[in-house]
């Protein structure tokens, strides 16, 4: 039955994009907790924001590194009942193919790659989070086409309109190419000028550092990584120093720290009781909006000095080092173990196949990886019977008899063909002597000669001949 590499390797990534999360977000609130840029939000935003960019994109470096090869995903077992002895002598007589076995044998189990599973849950969790996120645009554009026109600032990015509307009951900002901001009807009507002007400056703010933007972005990145749990912990971090950042900025260009607070704290009990849009919303209720406050009245000051680019670079280098050391740690744990005692053959087209092997574990390989011209990694195809020091001869038509070899449970006389066109595994009457690192040649009339090897650690000396065309081996 063939393999599925792709999503074994993807399985693997995903994996690895929770161990990695894991260490960063450990290694960087490690970080936080000596002091480095308790003032300053902004910088944590932007390590932050680097983080799940960096987390989203592991798993698709792991994924195309190509550093995993044959690992084993979990596969689920399904023996098939086996057929009657007597049909299987019919077919003996009848079959032109190599699937039909001249001689009983034991039914070989179906594998069925979990892997596979996991690649499509992943998927449809991904499809359905990024149409959450367009359904959330789409809708976005229909409010701001029916909400009024208040007034339009001139700001760095251009004309903002601000918008009166009564879909939302907390002040929102929205951007992408026609930057806005919409402001509850009744918030223009109740509140004073001060906190109106404050909430316009917070939102502006948003939008002079393309918070839209890495929302957008930040939602993306959150679509791909939904089943990740430390991803959640570290988009939520995202939000909080995002809200600050813009907390600091308007203080710091307004001087009015107390009265902002103030602000701040009016809206958020004002919107108790108001379910916040699917944007994160800076004056929404949260458990965020007492820290946000004690933040806003202990914080001295919001610019980056060269000690506190240095800081920043000290912990942005740190991270990168923790996210490294966890991306290789996640490698050397999810990658095969050496595999050796593989038979190897070429193909037709220059392709090569690698049949069985044994890992460092002592189990075998049940799987044949074959590869292109130009040595890339193609495909993994489940064998019927898992083998070490087996023996792959190329047949004149192409496919590959696979002979004997050596299993847990000792010397085998198992035989398969690999059809190349199919690529599968079929399996043959097995030969008449189970042996191990025995040779394998082709002759000019097209048979296959085996000699030598061993079987519990005797030397062989009978010969078998495997004819093709009968699809079976004669003891000489």
């Amino acid at each position: 039955m063939m393999g599925y590499p792709g999503a074994e390797l993807t399985t693997l990534a995903l994996a690895a994009s929770i161990v990695i999360g894991g260490a960063t977000l450990a290694s960087f609130r490690l970080v936080l907790r000596t002091g480095f840029l308790k003032r300053n939000a902004g910088a944590r935003f932007a390590i932050w924001f680097a983080i799940l960019i960096s987390l989203a994109g592991a798993g698709p470096a792991f994924f195309t590194s190509g550093s995993v090869r044959l690992h084993q995903i979990p596969t689920i077992s399904v023996r098939p009942a086996a057929p009657r002895t007597a049909s299987r002598r019919i077919s003996a007589i009848t079959a032109p193919r190599p699937a039909i076995h001249a001689a009983p044998q034991p039914a070989t189990p179906q594998h069925f790659n979990l892997a596979l599973l996991g690649l499509l849950l992943w998927l449809t969790g991904t499809v359905a989070s990024l149409a959450r996120v367009a359904l959330g645009m789409l809708r976005l554009r229909q409010i701001v086409g029916a909400s009024d026109l208040v007034e339009t600032r001139l700001t760095a990015r251009g004309p903002v309109r601000i918008l009166a509307s009564d879909h939302f009951a907390v002040p929102v900002a929205i951007g992408y190419r026609r930057p806005a901001i919409i402001v509850p009807r009744g918030l223009l009507e109740l509140e004073s000028d001060t906190d109106i002007e404050n909430v316009l400056l917070h939102e502006l703010e948003h939008l002079r550092r393309f918070d839209d933007l890495t929302s957008l972005l930040q939602a993306a990145c959150m679509s791909a990584l939904w089943f990740n749990p430390f991803a959640y912990s570290i988009s939520r971090r995202i939000g909080i120093d995002r809200e600050m950042a813009c907390d600091e900025a308007v203080v710091t260009r307004t001087g009015r720290r107390a009265t902002y607070a103030a602000t701040l704290w009016r809206m958020a009990v004002g919107a108790s009781d108001v379910v916040a849009p699917a944007l994160l919303s800076a004056f929404s209720s949260g458990p965020h909006t007492a820290p946000r406050v004690e933040n806003l009245l202990s914080a001295r000051g919001g610019t980056l000095t060269p000690r506190r680019w240095l800081v920043v670079a000290l912990s942005a280098t740190f991270s990168i080092a923790a996210l490294c050391g966890a991306t290789m740690a996640a490698a050397m744990a999810l990658a095969p173990s050496p595999v050796k005692d593989f038979a190897n053959v070429a193909l037709p087209c220059g392709e090569s196949l690698i049949v069985g092997g044994k890992r460092a574990d002592g189990t075998a390989v049940n799987q044949a990886a074959l590869y292109d011209a130009h040595g890339h990694f193609s495909r993994l195809v489940s064998m019927p019977v898992g083998v070490w020091l087996p023996t792959a001869t190329r047949l004149r038509d192409g496919n590959v008899l696979v002979t004997g070899g050596l299993t847990p449970t000792g010397a085998t006389a198992a035989s398969e063909i690999y059809d190349v066109e199919h690529h599968v595994f079929e399996s043959i009457a097995p030969m008449n002597v189970a042996r191990s690192g025995q040779t394998a040649v082709l002759h000019g009339n097209g048979t296959v000669v085996i000699t030598g090897g061993t079987q519990a650690g005797a030397p062989m000396v009978q010969t078998e001949i495997y004819n093709p065309s009968a699809h079976r081996f004669t003891l000489k």
